[in-house]
């Protein structure tokens, strides 16, 4: 709404809304993204339920407010980071694609065809890799504010020790 109102009142205006209104917006992106994380493996790691796990969330966001500005800023620049080759990637399928689609309409159905199901293979693969690297790297966050020590199992672990020593 100050948006909108600063640019009905005058362009400038408008422009200097816009500017006033990133670190409120990166502030707001800042604690939800947090504390749905941290809510996140607050249910998983406690079993409590959602309520429950949003003001523990609530709580460590402000007890450990610096750790989640910092990991705030990691997270940020490695999306930028890992999302660069992903869109570099993809720009090397659709760009030839875009090409050999404004020969022809035949061209055009061919190349989606065989594009299509490469770049929807790429999307799974890219978000895929993403996620789970921003969540275990939460969840170590996670782990390490809350000081718990994540379980060591050797590749072998049976779950049975007495097995194990054999």
């Amino acid at each position: 709404i100050p948006v909108v109102l600063g640019f009905a009142i005058a362009k400038p205006l408008g422009i200097l809304v816009i500017i006033l209104m990133i670190p409120p917006m990166f502030a707001g992106i800042f604690a939800t993204g947090n504390i749905y994380s941290l809510a996140q493996r607050e249910i998983v790691a406690n079993k409590v339920s959602p309520f429950d796990a949003l003001s523990a969330a609530c709580y460590l966001l402000r007890k450990n407010l610096g750790p989640n500005i910092i990991i705030f800023i990691i997270s940020v620049f490695l999306w930028i980071v890992l999302l660069i080759p992903g869109l570099l990637l993809i720009a090397v399928f659709t760009l030839p694609t875009i090409y050999v689609g404004t020969q022809s309409i035949a061209y055009l159905i061919i190349t989606i065809a065989v594009v299509a199901p490469i770049l929807i293979l790429i999307f799974i693969l890219i978000s895929g890799f993403i996620g789970t690297f921003f969540n275990v790297l939460f969840t170590l966050f996670y782990q390490e504010i809350k000081k718990i020590t994540p379980p060591k199992f050797s590749p072998v672990d049976s779950g049975n020790p007495a097995a194990d020593r054999v």
